[in-house]
């Protein structure tokens, strides 16, 4: 199940280190250009990630692209 802004903002309510993160990414998501660095970065570290996991582990690949 997705979670929407709603159940972040009740989940924040209810912790303060939730809370502080939930507002960081909400001020870093009104800023346009700051979300897409967010998400190049994202996107890069999965990537990356990916790839990590391509060269350690080839039968999963395999199983992977069927």
């Amino acid at each position: 199940m997705r979670k929407t802004r709603k159940d972040f903002e009740e989940m924040a309510k209810k912790n303060s280190e939730l809370e502080e993160a939930y507002d960081v990414l909400d001020k870093l998501s009104a800023d346009e250009k700051k979300r897409l660095e967010y998400e190049t970065r994202q996107r890069t570290i999965r990537d990356y990630n990916i790839g990590r996991i391509d060269s350690h582990c080839p039968f999963i690949c395999l199983a992977r692209d069927r």
